[in-house]
């Protein structure tokens, strides 16, 4: 089944849009464009010294629209996994949302037949543990070093404990598998917030604009030309933010919503309010 991303955006969290992350992707936009302009320039003093060639300019031309194709290939490939794997990480959010929704039904069953005690206790930690990846783990994923919760972790090894002496029932084995897969879904959400893009290939990104920017000097740089040159790189940088924030499933203008995902209404009611 195919789930569109936007369904559990945080409405584009703009107002945990903090000014750090303005700055951060504002600076980005900005170097981006200082580099192209400064690149042009720098290109033109050095490419004016060729005027008798007549071949230099040809050259150029056929270097910038090569440089420029590989640098629009390497961003638009990159831009593509990132938000594959943003999906994925909605898909797996979604899973283990509905695995945690059928642990909580199971244990209600139970509750009401042999082993109320234990399983009450169960679905009561199946409660708290939701609230606990809502209120905690969701955004220690979406910091700098993204991190998984140590109570999180807690609560699944104690719904464990609780549910271990239910054992021999259909229900309490399928519980029991299914704690598993939350463990395992879990893990998969700190992979998916540290799968960013390495530092060194954002080095290689602003050589190549760089390097564009610079053969494109084979022309004096006039203003109306540095106004298309600054556009373009700006566009670059844009693109470059976008990859940015979909590196970022958990944190951010379009961060994950943990709440239209892992709260269905028999649960939302079992909450207490804060």
């Amino acid at each position: 089944m195919h789930l569109s991303p936007t369904i559990f955006v945080a409405d584009l969290n703009i107002f945990g849009y903090t000014m750090r992350e303005f700055m951060v992707d504002g600076g980005t936009c900005l170097v981006a464009v200082t580099v192209g302009v400064v690149a042009n320039v720098i290109g033109y003093k050095i490419m004016r010294r060729a005027v008798n060639d007549a071949s230099i300019p040809k050259l150029a031309d056929g270097l910038v629209a090569g440089l420029v194709g590989l640098l629009c290939f390497l961003l638009g490939l990159t831009l593509n996994d990132a938000r594959e794997n943003y999906i994925r990480a909605i898909q797996s959010a979604t899973e283990e949302a509905l695995q945690c929704r059928l642990m909580y039904q199971d244990f209600s069953v139970l509750a009401k037949l042999n082993n109320g005690e234990q399983s009450a206790k169960a679905q009561s930690l199946a409660v708290e543990y939701v609230q606990n990846v809502i209120d905690h783990e969701w955004p220690q994923l979406g910091e700098s070093t993204p991190r998984l919760n140590e109570k999180a972790g807690i609560l699944l090894t104690q719904m464990r404990l609780a549910l271990n002496p239910t054992g021999g029932t259909f229900l309490s084995t399928r519980t029991w598998t299914g704690l598993g897969t939350v463990e395992h879904l879990r893990e998969s959400r700190l992979r998916f917030a540290m799968e960013q893009s390495p530092n060194g290939f954002w080095i290689i990104i602003a050589i190549l604009l760089a390097l564009s920017c610079a053969l494109m000097g084979s022309v004096a740089p006039t203003k109306m030309r540095l106004v298309l040159i600054a556009t373009f790189c700006l566009g670059i940088g844009v693109v470059c933010v976008l990859i940015d924030e979909y590196e970022k499933p958990y944190g951010g203008w379009i961060a994950i919503d943990a709440q239209s995902i892992f709260l269905p209404s028999e649960m939302s009611a079992a909450i207490p309010p804060a």
